[in-house]
């Protein structure tokens, strides 16, 4: 059983992965619409993919539902991580207003490279710095880093554009 899980892991990192490339080469080529809420709905998509392709991980040969340690320490570092891997998203995120008065997203040549940066940034923490910790517990840490990144850095994104929409009006 647990072989299925990391390979629904691997699968839902490729389609992260390419839903990541496609993005960037469709960037700026359409305006962002619903008052910016649209900033979250990749947030949505990414979050329900992590928890479902992680969930099939903690599945015993038993087929019970088993969730490994975790210190509240553990958490606390998790969560400082994905707080400081969330910085260099929020910068590389920009918006502008095109002549048309719609807000688009900028492109950055950047971004790819950071986002391959950050992956192997976190495969080296798990190899290396959890390397005593259970691969399961380890797993757990990486899904809250991940989560809090993302969340972090499309709340800053929202609020981004937010700004840009009230300076084009005001």
């Amino acid at each position: 059983m647990k072989s299925n899980g990391i390979i629904v892991w691997i699968v839902a990192l490729l389609i992260v992965g390419a839903r990541i490339i496609w993005r960037q080469k469709n960037v700026g080529r359409k305006p962002i619409k619903s008052g910016g809420i649209s900033i979250f709905y990749s947030l949505i998509i990414y979050v329900v993919l992590i928890i479902w392709a992680g969930s099939k991980m903690f599945v015993n040969p038993n087929g019970l539902f088993v969730i490994p340690p975790v210190s509240f320490s553990e958490i606390i570092e998790a969560l400082i991580l994905g707080t400081i891997f969330a910085f260099p998203m929020i910068l590389t995120t920009n918006y502008e207003i095109r002549e048309n008065g719609q807000i688009y997203t900028k492109a950055n040549k950047c971004f790819v490279y950071f986002i391959i940066g950050l992956m192997l940034v976190r495969y080296g923490m798990e190899k290396f710095l959890f390397r005593e910790t259970n691969p399961l517990t380890t797993l757990i840490l990486v899904f809250i880093l991940l989560i809090t990144y993302l969340t972090i850095w499309r709340v800053a994104s929202f609020l981004k554009y937010r700004k840009l929409s009230k300076s084009q009006i005001g």
